[in-house]
């Protein structure tokens, strides 16, 4: 999910579900704070795992603060980067101690010396008679191992890119970090949803996935976020919400993304099914299956990364043809997800991701979190 979607479901998801059945805005409104809140009140963390198209993610909340507001109290959950877990697991650790320069400036180095490395064991093949890079094709294999395997290579280039990743990856994690307000963003979007609420109107009421639901649309937003270079300005919204549940069941956006300075309409839905309130977790509501669906228009720059696509599609697809079947039914396997929405996006039905939430585990130590989220990244190589 884009940063800017993030922010949007997390505004506007907000503001459900109510006890009983709402007959006004206010009494919507006022319901959906009441009952998001009510899952956090009893627990003080929770890990859940999902997998999305094949691969499996865990993320880690915590409640780090409370205020009042309008009369009741506002918890403020918080995502916490593995990182952090595995500092406080393993504070005198090196690696999860050091500054994020300190880790960036160690990739650059062990980069360096990969480079190196790759230099002289290029040599060593050449003259071994083996073949360098590009050369024999002993040599060609050793230096280029089989995509879903690169941790088979023996280029010491491509096993210190790796740990190089890693280490930057692990520095981003620590900005990020630092940059959080888990407070002030909570506020923030208090007052978004006060925004919205503002320009919000019920629309009716319709069948979704088979649960009555009530509509509530928001004309004329006119919310803006930037992120990473990029701008989106919301315009529209609209959400219809289980009449006797009161959880949210069909999100609906409408906007402009603004990147390079090409302006992009865009609209992003999501339908979360199969509500469930997980034993252990208290109130706590969750959607343990959910589709997000991403289209809009498509800028010069984009149909020509469309066009390029549609042409190493067809090229990956004869290449497959020829493998043979127990070869092919691994890829599959393994990219089946990947290729089918690439395949579905290129004939202009845009993106469509289907996650579903694999387990919830409520009030788990700082071990536990990690555990699960390298299990989970574990499983992710595993199949």
């Amino acid at each position: 999910m884009t940063t800017a979607s993030r922010f949007i479901l997390c505004t506007f998801t907000g503001l459900l579900p109510l006890l009983g059945t709402a007959q006004t805005l206010d009494e919507i409104f006022d319901g959906l704070i009441t009952t998001e809140m009510a899952g956090y009140a009893s627990i003080d963390n929770y890990l859940v795992v999902t997998e999305t198209m094949g691969v499996s993610a865990a993320e880690f909340y915590e409640k780090v603060s409370s205020y009042q507001q309008d009369g009741r109290t506002h918890y403020v959950m918080r995502l916490v980067p593995i990182n952090e877990l595995q500092e406080r697991e393993s504070p005198d650790n090196p690696l999860t101690s050091a500054s994020s320069t300190e880790l960036r400036n160690a990739a650059d180095l062990i980069e360096q010396q990969g480079q190196r490395a790759q230099m002289e064991f290029e040599r060593e093949l050449a003259d071994s008679g083996v073949g360098s890079l590009g050369g024999g094709a002993l040599g060609n294999m050793l230096l280029n191992p089989p995509p879903d395997e690169p941790w088979l290579s023996a280029n010491p280039k491509d096993m210190t890119s790796m740990y190089a990743t890693m280490l930057r990856g692990a520095a981003d994690a620590k900005d990020y970090q630092a940059a959080q307000d888990p407070e002030a963003d909570a506020q923030r979007n208090a007052a978004a949803t006060r925004q919205v609420k503002e320009n919000s109107r019920i629309i009716g009421e319709e069948t979704i996935d088979g649960r009555p639901a009530v509509g509530i649309m928001a004309d004329n937003v006119a919310m803006t976020q930037n992120s990473n270079g990029q701008e989106f300005t919301l315009n529209s919204v609209t959400m219809w919400v289980d009449k006797e549940r009161f959880v949210p069941l069909r999100l609906s956006m409408k906007g402009v993304a603004t990147g390079n300075g090409q302006p992009q309409e865009m609209n992003i839905e999501r339908d979360d099914m199969d509500y469930q309130q997980v034993q252990g977790c208290g109130n706590l509501l969750k959607p343990m299956h959910s589709v997000m669906r991403l289209g809009g228009a498509l800028t010069a720059e984009q149909q020509q990364q469309m066009q390029e696509a549609r042409a190493q599609m067809a090229q990956m697809q004869q290449q497959l043809a020829r493998l043979p079947e127990s070869q092919k039914a691994m890829i599959m396997r393994q990219m089946g997800p990947q290729m089918e929405m690439m395949e579905k996006m290129m004939s202009g039905g845009g993106i469509e991701v289907e996650s579903r939430i694999i387990s919830i585990k409520c009030n788990a130590t700082a071990q536990e979190a990690l555990d699960g989220m390298v299990n989970a990244l574990t499983n992710s190589f595993i199949n």
